[in-house]
């Protein structure tokens, strides 16, 4: 092998390393206290171990959250969090073998984990002890079968091009599994039947045929099947399968004028919440490529320290944190171009494919459902000081969107020299990004 083509591997290798240390390293240092609701998610799984049976919501206010996560999660009661750390390294293992698959190139790979790396909300959705990185590694996997089947006797591995004419019986019903097992984790996993749907149907309005729109409405059907028991349940117990009864018996906020058509600057000046609260998409920024809300630490030994700062509403921060937290901001604004690039590259592959649904469409379905998600929860619940506008939420839709970049910038029908230019910037801007994102997440 040629020295031009052993460093990108070495570097792939080292990256890989350093993402795995970083995790185990935080799995054995971290307070599973200190993360989102964590007492109330830690009880949940305490009330099944102890007394047997789901929580009420005295018990936990959680408790109208599906049970699967909590289930699995109680004979690592002992280490709480190690089971998040498995599903979080299994889901970047995941895509790193997607982006294999449809790419074949190491560049590509080592781009999309330098990114990875350096995201605050990838370390949080693979250590804070809750369902999100259950149901986010079940909606990928799922959405990883369904984009790798090929059309019927395409033997091109990189061509694309998928029909859901052509899924056997076996991927149809294991793909309803993946989604009848998400559901019971969280009910994000909607997201990921309405993708199918919306797909499904692409498909037979492009052919003139009905079947691609049964057999997405087949899988959706084995997926809501697993899942009826606990939607019985739910409806039965909190009032109806959608029902929050945190949020319902409380006084709702109103959210700030031009919150959905503007973006608040003042992040730039403060990487910590409530600076930058006035605008969805400035809240969005700043929860995905900074630790926004001041966790990714344990306040408890934190406070003890002479060398802190302020960082939100009740919260203090070492003065490296918080450094780290808003070099973080700086250098995802200078990624932001190629995030763009990308999106524009993938939109014009999505038309040119609009009569031929190929897997970016999928997976594009997937991320704008994803991001009309998060506004409406936000609209139903207007509660920002509560947290209910956490890109954790949609943390799959904002991994595939560094995996679509990562594609975009290395694709070899780029012009060598904007294809040269883009990975150099993106391979020494991320290699930044990431050893401040270490800095930032290590605990």
């Amino acid at each position: 092998m040629q020295t031009s083509q052993r460093w990108p591997i070495l570097a792939l290798i080292t990256v890989a390393i350093a993402t795995i240390t970083v995790r185990l390293h935080n799995a054995f240092s971290w307070n599973p206290w200190w993360g989102y609701d964590g007492g109330a998610h830690l009880a949940y799984s305490t009330a099944l171990a102890m007394i047997g049976h789901l929580p009420t919501m005295q018990q936990s206010y959680v408790a109208w959250h599906e049970p699967l996560f909590y289930t699995l999660a109680v004979p690592f009661l002992g280490l709480p969090n190690l089971l998040p750390t498995i599903f979080g390294i299994a889901t970047l293992g995941l895509c790193v073998l997607w982006l294999w698959q449809w790419t074949r190139r190491p560049s590509a790979i080592l781009i999309f984990l330098l990114l990875s790396l350096g995201l605050p909300v990838a370390h949080a959705a693979g250590l804070f002890f809750s369902n999100e990185g259950l149901v986010h590694l079940l909606l990928l996997t799922a959405l990883f079968l369904l984009s790798s089947q090929r059309r019927q006797g395409s033997t091109d591995r990189t061509a694309d091009i998928v029909d859901p004419r052509s899924w056997s019986g076996m991927t149809n019903m294991f793909v309803g599994v993946l989604l009848g097992f998400a559901l019971l984790t969280k009910l994000t996993a909607f997201l990921g039947l309405l993708t199918l749907l919306v797909w499904c149907g692409w498909h037979a309005l492009a052919q003139r045929k009905m079947k691609p729109l049964l057999v997405g409405l087949m899988t959706c059907a084995i997926a809501l099947l697993i899942a009826s028991p606990w939607f019985i349940y739910k409806t039965k117990t909190f009032g109806s399968v959608f029902a929050n009864p945190y949020e319902t018996g409380r006084v709702q906020e109103m959210l700030p004028p031009h919150f959905f058509t503007s973006f608040d600057k003042n992040i730039f000046f403060s990487p910590f919440w409530p600076a930058g609260s006035n605008s969805f998409w400035s809240v969005a920024f700043a929860g995905t490529v900074t630790d926004y809300d001041g966790l990714l630490q344990n306040p408890d030994v934190t406070v003890h320290s002479s060398n802190t700062v302020p960082s939100g509403i009740n919260h203090i921060v070492t003065k490296a944190h918080a450094q780290a937290a808003q070099r973080a901001i700086f250098l995802a604004a200078c990624l932001a171009p190629l995030f763009l690039f990308a999106a524009i590259r993938t939109m014009q592959r999505v038309w040119r494919e609009r009569k031929q649904p190929s897997g970016h469409t999928l997976v594009t379905i997937f991320i704008t459902a994803s991001l009309a998600a998060l506004a409406f929860n936000i609209w139903r619940f207007p509660s920002l000081e509560r947290g209910n506008l956490k890109p954790i939420f949609i943390f799959s839709a904002v991994l595939l969107s560094v995996f679509l970049t990562a594609e975009a910038i290395t694709d070899p029908t780029l012009h060598p020299r904007l294809r040269i230019v883009l990975t150099w910037y993106a391979g020494i801007i991320g290699t930044l990004f990431a050893t401040n994102g270490v800095l930032l997440a290590w605990i």
